[in-house]
């Protein structure tokens, strides 16, 4: 047929082998189009897909970049779950994908980084629950001085990188699950309306002094009580402009009151 063409696509995989033989640079895929006559015309190259690497490497990548990492479950919501290598070295939110996994599941996620207020997150095309016994992630123990922690190579630019607390104290430890003690101190509200409570046990001196962190929970506390909090580590800025960590409680029972005597 008259100005009929033939599309005929050749894959170019282009791998950079580490020394171990495995592979960490990206995939790339060759398209060419072809007339019936063998005329060519001009090809194109597109990046498809990375090689799996860490969650540290992933965080390191602007917005929009693919990613492809591994990690053990330690939160999940109905839009969204949490991943975190076994060593507590670094933890990311997804967000989307499917099948949606369980806590403690190895899953291998694919798909492009992104900025979800101010923490970096993956935009899942593709969920991939991995052959190995689940993981259960403890929660890393930290005063609140230690919450989030400083910046990560973060580029406000670009995205790439990761926020920590102002003033923070320590490495970065967004998105890793986490547990920290404090005393109720008070409120505050998120752009949502949603109401957290602020927790202090003195060490961190956040943007008024003797305020520490938030704590985003449905379980609810009276003034004065001691807490153990544990959940996802965050940091949130709220409508009057402050930015602060923040602890996301997973359930009822990540925070809990601590009786005087063993205060």
């Amino acid at each position: 047929m008259r100005g009929t063409f033939l599309f005929v696509a050749s894959v170019l995989l282009v791998l950079f082998a580490t020394a171990g033989g495995e592979a960490s640079g990206l995939y790339y895929i060759k398209a060419e189009a072809t007339q019936p006559n063998g005329m060519t015309g001009s090809d194109t190259t597109e990046e498809v897909a990375p090689a799996v690497g860490s969650i540290s490497d992933a965080k390191l990548q602007p917005d929009g970049k693919l990613v492809d990492v591994v990690g053990a479950v330690t939160h999940v919501t109905q839009d969204q779950f949490w991943l975190e290598l076994p060593d507590r070295s670094s933890g990311i939110g997804v967000i989307g994908g499917f099948p949606q996994p369980t806590r403690d599941q190895i899953v291998r996620v694919r798909g492009t980084m992104t900025t979800k207020g101010l923490e970096r997150e993956i935009e899942a095309v593709d969920v991939e629950f991995v052959s190995s016994p689940p993981i259960s992630i403890k929660p890393l123990a930290m005063p609140n001085r230690s919450v989030g922690g400083g910046d990560f190579e973060y580029d406000p630019s670009t995205g790439a990188g990761q926020v920590g607390a102002p003033g923070g104290n320590g490495l970065n430890n967004v998105g890793l699950l986490v547990r920290t003690f404090g005393g109720y101190a008070g409120n505050a509200t998120a752009s949502s309306g949603r109401m957290y409570y602020i927790i202090d046990d003195g060490s961190a001196p956040g943007v008024i002094p003797n305020i520490g962190i938030l704590l985003d929970t449905d379980v609810v506390f009276r003034p004065n009580q001691y807490l153990m909090a544990t959940g996802i580590c965050g940091v949130e800025r709220l409508p009057i402009g402050w930015i602060m960590p923040i602890i996301r409680a997973r359930d009822a029972n990540d925070v809990q009151v601590i009786p005087p005597v063993f205060r």
